[in-house]
């Protein structure tokens, strides 16, 4: 496959870890030793079957407690943003959730500490942008995080057109309902954050519906809005971006292989963008998900330029003209 930029929208950064940083982060940790090598470390925490979402997301503790330092929570972007630039990504945004790595930061803090880890790695490659979404928590009714959040969003805030890029509601969808969140979701909007949404992975068409309603420039998934007409309908005639990632959603049960509709979103008109989510823990890379894309889908080379086009388009990323420009003309050739 000839070179072009590809972009990458939806990247969780403590499902992202290279192999190498989250083996050397547990070893400094204590959490493991020397007798236990990188393959059998990794293999212990990476998805290899199909579980319910719930449970996937029982793997993210184990990552998470490795970043509650601001050197290795610093270790850990650097390391992803490089990964990234290696695996050809020149346009990247990068999502976490401050309020989780507060042990020893505040969430301003903790987003100072992830910025000084991308920007390192720009500075070293400056044809690679990279922007950093934050993300809000559903933990559930009984999840007493919602000053948690209200300091999420003020930390967007704050370091809006500084390398935050964007807010994100991350979790256990539908655990709390979307529409909970409204409030959060109007303030950001008044102040111009840009803002995705993780909505129809779980639950029905419905959410994403309350996604859109609430200002959402992109949302996160959404594969489960395609199964109301409707709402189908309403994706494509505003051209929201759809965060796709067609590994991720079968191994967390949301749909099987045979049953994803990545390919009628494309064939109807759907903005459709392809995404790792959590490479590390789903075992995959960008170009796997490309490789998976032709073999099951009958994605073209050209689809795949097209899917990174609409990804560059719809970043939240600034100076980005040069990336779509690059796109559009491997597109046309």
């Amino acid at each position: 496959m000839s070179f072009y930029p590809r972009v990458e929208l939806h990247c969780h950064l403590d499902g992202a870890l290279p192999s190498s940083t989250f083996y050397k982060l547990a070893l400094k940790e204590g959490v493991i030793d020397k007798t236990v090598d990188e393959i059998t470390w990794k293999n212990q925490i990476i998805i290899t079957e199909a579980m319910p979402l719930s449970e996937c997301l029982k793997r993210f503790d184990q990552i998470t407690a490795l970043l509650q330092t601001p050197e290795n929570l610093e270790e850990a972007a650097y390391s992803l943003a490089l990964s990234m630039y290696e695996q050809g990504i020149r346009l990247a945004e990068i999502r976490f959730a401050p309020q989780q790595h507060i042990l020893q930061m505040t969430q301003n803090q903790a987003v100072e500490t992830v910025l000084r880890g991308v920007n390192k790695v720009m500075l070293i490659h400056p044809d690679m942008i990279v922007g950093i979404i934050v993300c809000m928590m559903n933990y559930g009714e009984d999840a007493d995080n919602d000053d948690a959040n209200m300091d999420t969003l003020n930390t967007a805030i704050a370091y809006k057109d500084k390398g935050v890029v964007g807010i994100d509601l991350a979790g256990a969808e539908g655990a709390k309902p979307t529409e909970s969140f409204r409030y959060l979701f109007e303030k950001a909007y008044q102040e111009g954050i840009n803002i995705t949404i993780h909505a129809g992975e779980v639950c029905p068409a419905e959410a994403v519906r309350t996604a859109m309603s609430m200002h959402a420039n992109r949302i996160g998934h959404g594969i489960h809005g395609w199964n109301d007409p409707d709402v189908a309908k309403e994706m494509i005639a505003r051209q929201i971006p759809l965060e796709i990632s067609v590994t991720s959603n079968i191994l967390s049960r949301c749909v099987d292989l045979t049953h994803h509709p990545v390919r009628e979103m494309m064939d109807q008109g759907a903005v459709v963008t392809i995404n790792t989510d959590d490479p590390l823990l789903c075992n995959v890379t960008l170009q796997s998900e490309y490789d998976l894309l032709q073999k099951e889908f009958g994605f073209t080379e050209k689809d795949l330029i097209q899917v990174n086009l609409n990804a560059a388009r719809a970043s939240f990323c600034q100076h980005k003209e040069k990336i779509i420009k690059e796109l559009e003309k491997a597109l046309s050739s």
